[in-house]
This record gives C-alpha cells, sequence and structure tokens, in this order.
C-alpha cells in the first residue's frame, strides 16, 4: 500500500471501485500485478508513494489494485488478454474501457503522462481507434496509434492501422530507421508490403541496424506466421511461411516450424 502522501489505493471488490469512480464522476484504473513481478514491486516501492503521482491520481481515479493470479484477477486477465506485468486498465466514470498499459513507468511523471493520456479522448486507445475508424489516416496519427495500440485487445485495430501505413510509405522509405523498428516491433503479416521489401532487401537492413538476433527476425516472423495459417487454414501463406522459415538454420525456428506444421493438419 502507498504511503499517505502517494497514491490512495481503493480497498474493496472491483465492483465497488466501479461504483465508487461513478459516484465520484472519476476514472477507474487497474494495477494489475502479480507476486513475482518485480517491476510491480519497483512501483510499488518508488512510484506510487511519490506526492506528485499521488496529487495527479487520488484527484482524478479512484486506484484499484489486483493480483491477475488469484480470484476475480484471473477472470480480468482472461478477458483483456494480459500476459505481461504489470499492466493498467483504465475506465471512464461510467466503467467503459478506453485505455491499456503494460510495462513499469520508472518515474512519477511518466506514471502521471500515462494517466493523462488514459484521460485524454483524442490519445487514448478508445479515442485513436475512433479516429482510425472515422477516416484519420495519415501517416504520423496512424504511427501513434500502432505504437499506443499494438498490445490492444483487438489486434484486428493494429492489421488495418500497419495495412494503411505501409500504404503510405513510398518503399524506398521503409529503410529508415522508424520504420524498420514499426515493422520489427509491430508487423506479424508476412503478406505485407514491408514484410516483402524487408524480406528481398534483408543484408541491407541488416547491415543498418543489426542487433543481437535480428540475423533471423525474417524467418522468425514467417515461423510464427504458419501457425496463423494453420489457424485460418490458409494454405497460400502456410507454404509461403513454410519456405521461408526452413530458410533459417536456427534450431528453434525449425522447431517451431515442425510444431506449427502440425497444427496445419489436424
Amino acid at each position: 500500500t502507498a504511503k499517505a502522501q502517494g497514491i490512495n489505493i481503493f480497498h474493496g471488490t472491483l465492483s465497488e471501485a466501479k461504483a465508487e469512480a461513478k459516484k465520484e464522476n472519476k476514472f477507474l484504473v487497474i494495477d494489475c500485478y502479480t507476486d513475482w513481478c518485480g517491476w510491480c514491486k519497483f512501483m510499488v516501492k518508488n512510484v506510487f508513494p511519490v506526492k506528485e503521482a499521488g496529487d495527479f491520481y487520488n484527484a482524478n481515479f479512484v486506484f484499484y489494485e489486483m493480483n491477475m493470479e488469484q480470484g476475480e484477477g484471473k477472470d480480468v486477465a482472461r478477458q483483456y488478454k494480459l500476459q505481461m506485468y504489470p499492466s493498467f486498465l483504465f475506465f471512464d466514470p461510467d466503467g467503459a474501457f478506453v485505455h491499456y498499459s503494460f510495462g513499469a513507468s520508472t518515474t512519477s511523471p511518466a506514471f502521471i503522462k500515462l494517466g493523462q493520456t488514459a484521460m485524454d479522448s483524442m490519445h487514448n486507445c478508445r479515442g485513436l481507434a475512433y479516429r482510425f475508424f472515422t477516416g484519420e489516416h495519415d501517416t504520423a496519427f496512424l504511427k501513434e496509434l500502432i505504437k499506443t495500440i499494438a498490445y490492444y485487445a483487438d489486434p484486428k485495430i493494429t492489421e488495418k492501422a500497419l495495412l494503411a501505413y505501409w500504404a503510405s510509405i513510398p518503399e524506398n522509405q521503409i529503410i529508415e530507421k522508424d520504420n524498420w523498428d514499426m515493422w520489427k516491433y509491430y508487423e506479424a503479416d508476412i503478406n505485407s508490403i514491408a514484410f516483402n521489401y524487408i524480406y528481398s532487401h534483408q543484408a541491407e537492413f541488416l547491415a543498418r541496424y543489426h542487433e543481437k538476433g535480428d540475423s533471423n527476425i525474417v524467418y522468425y516472423k514467417a515461423a510464427i506466421a504458419i501457425k496463423d495459417a494453420a489457424d485460418a487454414k490458409d494454405k497460400s501463406t502456410f507454404i509461403k511461411a513454410k519456405q521461408i522459415a526452413l530458410l533459417s538454420n536456427d534450431r528453434q525456428i525449425r522447431y517451431m516450424v515442425c510444431t506449427n506444421e502440425f497444427l496445419f493438419s489436424l
């Protein structure tokens, strides 16, 4: 529990926390943690007790802690497909889900900025998704959207945003560092414009941006795509993914090919 000068933790059930947020006309934030999560403990010790964090969150939020491996937390983790901790789920005063973020904020200003984003109807996950589906597709906006909602509960939004993003980028600009990072961290579609371009120019990309593990990243993405193709019974993507993945001599990737190929036959 945070110190008195820091963030006040609401004690009760989740439904009671939601009712309290509605009563006080505040946003609700759920701190999703586990007992084994080191960064969760870091924030409890170093961020939640800070006065500035307390001033901001106490004024604007009902703050609720929930263990994702106990009781109701298990249901919440399944509902929002949580796999990394700490994760933070934000809801407006009426209880509607508006924003999601995973990973620790290492300073109180960073955690305050996260809360401000969650309250911003133009830049939280819900607001960005609304802007996208109502036709806002300029490159800067798409970049913000993808980086913000990449691990959001609905991956279809990210897929559609990436499709629009690559369509807006000339091929000869894909090699720029920011676009390489966009592809590296967010793209999963091996039929995308960016994947096909990078696959055809691997040596050039790796010469510029090589980091540990990057030499197999194309093949790793292809191995993962085998499972997605198997789930969708997409034979053409399955064949393409397998052919690309098997060009790697990495034992883990070849094991993934064998495992995921089996799924296609089921």
